[in-house]
């Protein structure tokens, strides 16, 4: 009996599954569209309100696509930890592996790590040496 539920069940799942980003995409569209359509408006002064509504639009899509909010992603930024050859200094530099090599040229490039400045992205690399955290190279 049970057999027969589970073979009944796993096809309703998968419609289920399939149906619910069918959904998702439906709604994640109308409010792409919903956004461009207010976002003509955003400077017209006689308009009230359509800040909060875009504010609200967008926020409805961070939930429906599982996007972070731009100030998260604003607040930290990519450091490199690079030890210079000349000066035997460790030093945190902001961008990529690849940004960095173009301007330090012999410096060895530890490792990589994200954080809000300099400071904090050398504590962290000092965390992750001592095994305090798992983020790291």
């Amino acid at each position: 009996m049970n057999e027969v539920i589970r073979q009944n069940a796993e096809p309703v799942s998968a419609r289920f599954t399939t149906q619910a980003a069918g959904e998702v995409a439906v709604v994640t569209s109308a409010l792409h569209k919903a956004e461009r359509f207010i976002e003509g408006f955003e400077d017209d002064a006689e308009q009230e309100g359509i800040a909060e509504l875009l504010a609200d639009l967008r926020a409805a899509l961070r939930v429906v696509t599982g996007e972070p909010h731009p100030a998260t992603i604003a607040a930290e930024k990519n450091y490199c930890v690079v030890f210079s050859n000349y000066t035997r200094n460790l030093m945190a530099w902001e961008g990529t592996a690849d940004e960095i090599r173009k301007y330090l040229g012999n410096r060895e490039i530890l490792g990589a790590l994200s954080a809000v400045d300099e400071e904090s992205a050398m504590a962290k690399w000092r965390l992750i040496n001592h095994g305090k955290t798992r983020e790291g190279v």
